[in-house]
């Protein structure tokens, strides 16, 4: 299967999702890294985080939001 164009990932903590064209994130040193992404109500997004911390994923080829 071929990854998705978009990636959503929940962090604990938060109530919503970050969302994150694929091509725009990594994994290094077990730390979820994401560029030029989307928050809660559209806010542009910037994250480092410890992939502990990320309790949900959503992969999808377009855009959705909960």
């Amino acid at each position: 299967m071929e990854p998705t164009k978009y990636i959503a990932i929940k962090i604990k903590g938060m109530n919503h999702y970050l969302w994150f064209e694929r091509a725009k994130t990594e994994i290094e040193d077990n730390s979820f890294i994401g560029r030029d992404g989307w928050g809660e109500g559209g806010a542009f997004t910037h994250i480092n985080v410890s992939e502990d911390e990320i309790i949900g994923r959503i992969e999808s080829e377009s855009l959705q939001y909960n």
